[in-house]
């Protein structure tokens, strides 16, 4: 409902011309698979406000795995700690050319959902 919303809007040239010139040529089928499959699945979308709803759906089953596996040890904080930095450390070593790696969009936010699991699993410490 608000991809279309966004699409009337969009029709409307109430973002200016850059906005209307990428939707001028789609229609309201185009809309629904940008919704329903590209915004999903880190692809390229001309939707440009979606690309965090693929971030936050592979996050979310990210998450998920690690707070239900290092849920139960002593040390899952380290575990926590070593996801983090190596999530930060892919990215550093791509960001100083070290080595011929670009992290994507994605995976540069992973270490940050991370951070939340630990904060959040601090409830269950004894």
């Amino acid at each position: 409902m608000v991809l279309s919303i966004y699409f009337f809007i969009g029709r409307l040239d109430v973002f200016g011309d850059s906005s209307y010139n990428k939707i001028k040529n789609k229609t309201f089928a185009d809309l629904i698979y940008a919704g329903t499959l590209e915004t999903w699945y880190g692809g390229w979308s001309w939707i440009e406000p979606t690309w965090t709803l693929s971030v936050e759906m592979w996050a979310t089953f990210l998450i998920y795995l690690v707070a239900f596996t290092g849920h139960q040890y002593r040390g899952r904080f380290f575990f926590y700690l070593g996801i983090i930095v190596f999530f930060m450390s892919m990215d550093s070593l791509g960001y100083f050319n070290l080595v011929s790696y670009a992290v994507s969009r994605p995976v540069k936010q992973i270490p940050y959902f991370i951070i939340g699991v630990a904060f959040s699993d601090m409830e269950n410490m004894a």
